[in-house]
């Protein structure tokens, strides 16, 4: 008999998670180390505090969710917050398009060589449909309790319920995050002092952009990302086409937030831009290694060197700064520049300063092709 397991006996703040049930999958529910299996729904509702409906489908509030056989988990709006700024020195490592080669292995021990506390993975995990291994690499190099959180890529479809289920999985086992929403499609976190949007914008789901500005109205955290797969075609380097319309990426300009993508597979990074369709540099904050972000104002990077391979520099030459187009780009690393397969790093509250982030990109070679900083001045507007 396969179950789906929900544990409610760690002393952290509650999710909320709602599970819905098929003809596959069997529920137990645990609370103070008792099971509870097989009861009526009034039983239920009596045991846990749970509204079930004839069909069976409940919500209850747990602390931890695991799921094994579940087509599709939901977890709903979680009154938690673990924080609103994060810890000094807080690394993330970002990465996208990753697949199952040395080199994607090699990226991964970079991650661990690096000291990051977490990764935000902006898509296409495997490209083999194989969510058991790409789950096992993640584990063999970093660990099964390693912080990671991942978008739907378009490359992931066609297995999403099983890489879903083992980031459900892997978010069980991290007792300081919480998440609500469709996990990895239409969901925002909260961990560390970080509040970050996974998004399946272009790919699956819909209303993101509705979802992004609510989100990021409702928080009160400074250090706010937004986190999806893939791109506008002026927001990339490469030859990708419009994905995601300019929505989702004006709503997290306005939000404060940094915007996270892959996709195209080498590394990109804009300067602070108070306009995302119009590609227009803040004339307040245009250094290429000085970036802000503030209600009104932040920057894009694309991080799709994770593994799979490496593209070539097809827009806004020339391939060594200052590059082309309307002066938006402030670092650029595909083939032209020799790109390797690496993450971009950043470390937020760095030196116990709350407002300030240093960030870097390093490959698997050891080059540092962009290093910059972020100021956060989010409890503003610009005027």
């Amino acid at each position: 008999m396969s179950h789906a397991t929900v544990d409610a006996t760690s002393a952290v703040a509650p999710v909320v998670v709602a599970v819905e049930p098929s003809d596959s999958s069997d529920l137990v529910l645990t609370k103070d180390r008792a099971t509870v299996e097989d009861l009526t729904p009034a039983a239920r509702n009596d045991e846990m505090g749970a509204e079930i409906s004839d069909s069976q489908s409940f919500t209850a509030t747990v602390d931890h969710v695991a799921y094994v056989n579940v087509p599709y988990v939901e977890l709903a709006d979680s009154t938690a917050v673990a924080g609103t700024i994060p810890p000094a020195n807080f690394t993330v490592a970002f990465i996208g398009d990753q697949g199952p080669s040395s080199d994607a292995l090699a990226v991964l021990a970079l991650i661990q060589s690096e000291g990051a506390n977490m990764v935000l993975h902006q898509g296409d995990l495997d490209y083999e449909d194989d969510p058991t291994a790409w789950d096992r690499r993640i584990n063999d190099v970093l660990g099964a309790d390693f912080p990671y959180f991942a978008s739907i890529g378009n490359h992931d479809t066609g297995a999403w319920t099983g890489y879903q289920k083992k980031l459900v999985e892997r978010l069980a086992r991290i007792p300081a995050a919480t998440c609500s929403g469709d996990l990895g499609v239409k969901s925002s976190c909260s961990y560390q002092g970080l509040v970050f949007i996974l998004s399946g914008v272009g790919i699956k789901g819909i209303d993101h952009e509705a979802y992004i500005r609510n989100e990021l109205a409702q928080t009160s955290v400074i250090w706010r990302i937004c986190s999806w797969h893939k791109n506008q075609r002026k927001m990339q380097i490469g030859a990708k086409d419009d994905g995601t319309g300019w929505g989702v990426y004006e709503a997290c300009r306005e939000g404060g937030a940094i915007i996270a993508t892959a996709h195209e597979h080498s590394y990109s990074r804009t300067k602070t831009l108070i306009g995302m369709q119009s590609q227009t540099v803040d004339p307040d904050w245009p250094h290429p290694q000085q970036v802000r972000v503030v209600r009104g104002a932040s920057f894009v990077f694309v991080s799709g060197l994770a593994g799979k391979s490496v593209r070539n520099q097809e827009r806004c030459l020339p391939s060594v700064a200052p590059y082309g187009c309307n002066g938006e780009w402030a670092s650029i690393y595909a083939s032209q520049q020799g790109a390797s397969h690496g993450a971009l790093f950043c470390t937020f509250n760095v030196g116990a300063q709350a407002d300030k982030a240093r960030c870097y990109f390093k490959d698997i070679g050891g080059v540092v092709a962009d290093e910059f900083t972020i100021t956060n001045l989010v409890g503003q507007e610009l005027p």
